[in-house]
């Protein structure tokens, strides 16, 4: 279930205020000045067809958690070999990818982290994959290598928080 720890404290002393918001299916803890990512700046931030259904960011952009769920099939006790498909097609592309399942609930999440290339610096890349109700949702966060050091803990902290409504 949830827990009431809402503020988390960067290794920059930055202290960064959470609330729950409530993605129907799970819930997760964001930043309180995090906002929506228009839909414009998302197809542009994302041009994949595979973009996140909804993204929350912070106020320059780049910082992002990215929310989707897919129409593909995934059962609980098919997430770990999944992930390892994921992590091996990423592995080809990028240089080193970090993968792990942890338990939530019940639910196995796989976790890959890694960095990729964009225009003008690299992003870290933390993506969590999971079942629910029999399909594919993944949750992201991403961040400027430059912002890593202080935020890759952050985004550590929200994946985590995933709460199974």
């Amino acid at each position: 279930g949830r827990d009431d720890v809402l503020v988390f404290t960067t290794n920059k002393n930055n202290t960064i205020e959470m609330e729950y918001e409530d993605l129907g299916d799970i819930s997760l803890k964001i930043p309180k000045d995090f906002g929506i990512m228009a839909q414009e700046y998302l197809e542009v931030k994302y041009p994949l067809e595979d973009r996140p259904s909804l993204v929350y960011t912070n106020e320059d952009g780049s910082i992002n958690i990215g929310y989707s769920i897919k129409e593909t099939a995934l059962d609980n006790d098919e997430v770990e070999e999944t992930t390892k498909q994921v992590a091996n097609i990423y592995d080809d592309i990028f240089d080193s990818v970090d993968f792990d399942i942890i338990k939530k609930d019940e639910h196995n999440i796989g976790m890959l982290k890694f960095i990729s290339p964009a225009v003008d610096s690299n992003i870290y890349n933390h993506l969590m994959i999971m079942s629910v109700d029999g399909k594919v949702v993944m949750v992201s966060f991403n961040c400027m290598e430059e912002d890593m050091d202080e935020w890759k803990d952050v985004g550590d902290f929200i994946l985590k928080s995933v709460v199974f409504e």
